[in-house]
């Protein structure tokens, strides 16, 4: 259960660096 947990905030914290990244794109090519 734990390391279920853990890993769902692995999974958020990397989307939320992806997303992070994508808009850093965007915010160069604009």
């Amino acid at each position: 259960m734990l390391k279920l947990k853990a890993v769902q905030s692995d999974q958020t914290l990397f989307y939320y660096y992806y997303l992070q990244v994508e808009s850093n794109k965007i915010g160069l090519f604009y």
